[in-house]
């Protein structure tokens, strides 16, 4: 008989996310190698459940209201996978409980009783829990520091990236060439305007960020944007599709990301698939996402990130593209999905 595993998504309600990226793409390797022994069924968000409806063939069913007139559906299954711990619907006194952590970010950006909250509401996950993964070594390690964990398996097992294979770059926006990348949605752990700033010292380039900005943090990067100086250069691109943001990275000279608290770091890996050169922190999971194929920031000061990005752009890299390209590429959905199958039979003996 086949085992039933339920893989709660949380309140990932778009695409346009890291976690909504992180639960589409794990659905999609699933669907094109899903095991006999197992039966699926995806919690999801009401704003996710259409999506995938149109595009798997898994069983569905959204979180919240669903699940308390329901609660058959969910009470039978071997294991309950919590693949966003923001979730709202685990049951606690489930006897298979998984839980994949990404960052601890949320930590650092709330405060007081609400930080408290969530603190103690993970904990209660995790001291319910069978199993418990972190998508890298880093974000296990964190997790250790703050929690308490029992005596259950913990395993790291790192995201996939989903870069097309054959790949027209001929743009479908205009670009103010040459440019340099960042993207994700603006908060302070991005370092946003540290880039901004740097913009004062390299006049030969462009700046585009990518992502939700629709907050303070993205006022505060666009105040410092309208400097008469550098204004012309920085260029706002908002929320990107797919499509969009793949033509972002083939078309430009160089991913920036001078991120302090990434779990993992999606474009580090996504923009390398493109044979792109990155310029990261050294901070949080990124030394450990761009390993030796990219170029770590030495100081975080605008006017030297500045003169770090144009001494390599000036030099032979040492590294070429196609490493850069073949390294991001063996980070497959496909692997992830099959080290998290195998992590379920190993609870489930």
């Amino acid at each position: 008989m086949a085992s039933r595993i339920i893989i709660d998504t949380g309140r990932a309600s778009t695409l346009n996310s890291g976690l909504g990226q992180v639960v589409y793409r794990f659905a999609e390797a699933l669907s094109e190698n899903r095991p006999d022994d197992m039966d699926f069924t995806f919690l999801l968000h009401s704003k996710m459940a259409p999506l995938f409806k149109s595009a798997f063939n898994f069983q569905t069913a959204v979180s919240g209201p669903t699940r308390r007139l329901v609660p058959g559906l969910f009470s039978t299954g071997d294991i309950w996978h919590i693949l966003n711990p923001d979730s709202r619907s685990v049951p606690l006194r489930h006897p298979g409980i998984i839980v994949t952590v990404h960052d601890l970010r949320i930590l650092a950006v709330k405060h007081g009783s609400r930080a408290r909250s969530y603190k103690q509401r993970l904990q209660e996950i995790i001291d319910s829990s069978v199993g418990i993964t972190a998508i890298s070594e880093f974000t296990k390690t964190n997790v250790q520091q703050n929690f308490n964990i029992p005596s259950v398996p913990f395993a790291v097992i790192s995201n996939g990236i989903s870069a097309p294979a054959n790949f027209n770059l001929e743009p479908i926006i205009k670009f103010q060439s040459p440019y340099l990348l960042a993207l994700g949605l603006f908060e302070e752990k991005k370092r946003f305007h540290l880039l901004v700033e740097m913009m004062k010292y390299l006049p030969e380039f462009n700046l585009y960020l990518a992502g939700f900005n629709d907050n303070a943090y993205g006022e505060r990067c666009k105040q410092l944007a309208s400097d008469p100086g550098i204004v012309k250069q920085i260029h706002f691109a908002g929320t990107v599709d797919e499509d969009h943001k793949w033509h972002l990275y083939a078309n430009c000279e160089a991913l920036v990301f001078p991120s302090e608290l990434e779990g993992f770091g999606l474009p580090v890996l996504e923009a390398m698939a493109m044979g792109k050169p990155v310029f990261i922190s050294q901070d949080g999971a990124l030394p450990e996402t761009g390993g030796d194929h990219a170029n770590y920031f030495s100081s975080l000061k605008p006017e030297d990130m500045a003169a770090q990005i144009r001494a390599s752009m000036n030099l032979n890299q040492q590294i070429s593209a196609s490493e850069r390209e073949d390294y991001a590429r063996s980070f497959t959905w496909q692997r992830a999905v099959e080290q998290y199958l195998d992590f379920y039979r190993s609870v489930l003996c």
